[in-house]
């Protein structure tokens, strides 16, 4: 009823505590399943070959989404595949990893509206941290041949393949640049990659047991040395994202807009781009959106 203060306290506080475990597994099964649902909507094989990798994966999932249920389980594919994305384009899967994830338009829903709020034909693209270029992909469809958009990604292999999809969508706008974003050029740094999860490369953060890569740093300032205007730049570093915006501080006068990961060094990072003109608005759980007072969007 109107007036009323709103009850805030959550349901399962109400559930005895035997009941909440099974409970939230059953949510965490549904939710996979429902992931799994929107992956058979979003996206095909390229060849028969593929197609059959996606349908076994999706006859699977049931049992595979069946595993693990108290800890965060990626959609993965049995067998490398090429798959295409609706209304996105196409991608190499590599097996067993979360790249398949990394291309799905039901994981960052709000991110793809502000991509598509905020860039328009002409504009320039900044993609940092670009993976296997799902952002790097969309980016160059709508900012078009007359724009352009730069895709950082410092592990080798990962980048190859971010080249590969360039190359097979046809996007001529977009350069690849191979490096670690920090707050300096020209450091040696150690990557972390937990296995088969390229998606969490981190310099920032440390993975028990993960695989170690060495990468070379290079600034936001550098990759934007030649650009006179960035309309925005996405940063998804894992853990990097503040030191990386100490490597922007001379272009951040040039830069409209910035989406950046919350989860780590956010009081540094809301300081520093509030300081620099920006306004803060919040995209879902694990992203904000940083807007230069009085830019468009």
């Amino acid at each position: 009823m109107a007036g009323q203060p709103a009850l805030h306290i959550p349901i399962i506080r109400w559930i005895p505590a035997p009941l909440r475990r099974p409970l939230g597994r059953g949510r965490a099964y549904v939710r996979r399943l429902a992931i799994w649902l929107g992956a058979a909507r979003a996206a095909s094989g390229v060849s028969a070959a593929d197609r059959a990798v996606l349908r076994r994966a999706l006859v699977l999932s049931p049992v595979t989404s069946a595993r693990n249920l108290d800890r965060w389980q990626d959609p993965v594919l049995p067998a490398d595949a090429e798959v295409r994305i609706r209304g996105i384009g196409r991608f190499h899967i590599r097996a067993g990893t979360d790249d398949f994830w990394h291309v799905l338009p039901g994981r960052e829903p709000a991110i793809i509206a502000a991509l598509r709020r905020h860039l328009r034909p002409g504009d320039v693209f900044i993609d940092a941290g670009a993976n296997i270029g799902f952002y790097t992909v969309l980016g160059a469809r709508i900012v078009g041949p007359r724009g352009r958009v730069v895709a950082v990604e410092m592990l080798p292999e990962t980048a190859g393949l971010l080249r590969g999809h360039i190359a097979r969508n046809g996007l001529p706008n977009v350069e690849v640049v191979e490096a670690a974003l920090a707050a300096r050029s020209g450091l040696e740094m150690a990557a972390a990659v937990p296995a088969g999860k390229f998606g969490q490369a981190s310099i920032a953060v440390a993975h028990a047991g993960a695989a170690q890569f060495a990468v070379s740093t290079t600034t936001l300032a550098d990759v934007v040395a030649d650009i006179p205007s960035v309309r925005l730049i996405k940063l998804d570093l894992e853990g990097a994202e503040a030191d990386a915006l100490l490597g922007a501080a001379p272009i951040l006068d040039r830069v409209d807009a910035i989406i950046f990961e919350s989860h780590t060094g956010l009081a540094q990072i809301v300081g520093q781009l509030a300081a620099a003109g920006f306004e803060m608005r919040t995209l879902d759980a694990r992203n904000m959106l940083a807007v230069r007072a009085g830019a468009d969007g």
